[in-house]
């Protein structure tokens, strides 16, 4: 009984021993596979590092662009609406002064003449006539009812762009207002805008 529980412990040792070789086998086998899939994370992770590394460089370069685009945005100065509007309004009453200035230089030029050729036809009343009184008169109203004044004409030309749908005619009409504004003369301007 003795050998045959020699055997049988002999036995169950080389099965215990096959065992161990198997299992040391599949340690060694999982050992090696852990390290290769260990070294296969770690350089998955030092790869994933770099890329949070490179988006992260790349996120401050696009915030240093941005705040280079805001302060050159802020260095505009571009002015808002109601400031143009505010600009435009106060050049449109500089213009309206300006224009206003002029017809009054114009009105006293007109004026002043007008009352010369009033001294001038107190004159030739005075002197003797050959002619009828009655021509005389014609003439001399007919003379006064001819003379338009630039400020007539002015006004006539600011009418006149005001209800013309035509923009060549409405420029025409502004540069013979320039014109007349600048000093030059009524008959001139006439003659450019028939």
């Amino acid at each position: 009984m003795s050998e045959v529980n020699n055997e049988r412990v002999e036995n169950i040792l080389t099965q215990i021993q096959m065992k161990l070789e198997t299992e040391a086998k599949t340690s060694e086998i999982i050992a090696k596979s852990a390290d290769d899939l260990l070294t296969v994370q770690t350089q998955k992770y030092n790869d994933l590092v770099k890329a949070v590394e490179n988006i992260g460089s790349t996120l401050d370069n696009l915030t240093d662009k941005l705040n280079v685009l805001a302060t050159a945005f802020a260095s505009l100065n571009i002015p808002t609406a109601t400031e143009i509007e505010k600009t435009i309004a106060v050049k449109a009453e500089e213009i309206s002064k300006n224009v206003n200035d002029k017809i009054e230089t114009i009105e006293k030029s007109i004026v002043s003449e007008n009352e010369e050729l009033a001294k001038k036809v107190e004159v030739l009343e005075k002197q003797p006539v050959i002619k009828s009184v009655i021509e005389v008169e014609e003439t001399v109203a007919k003379s006064v009812v001819a003379v338009e004044t630039p400020k007539d004409f002015i006004n006539k030309a600011l009418t006149e762009m005001q209800t013309s749908k035509d923009d060549n005619r409405r420029r025409q009409l502004f540069k013979a207002i320039t014109l007349l504004e600048s000093g030059a003369s009524l008959t001139h301007v006439k003659e450019l805008i028939k």
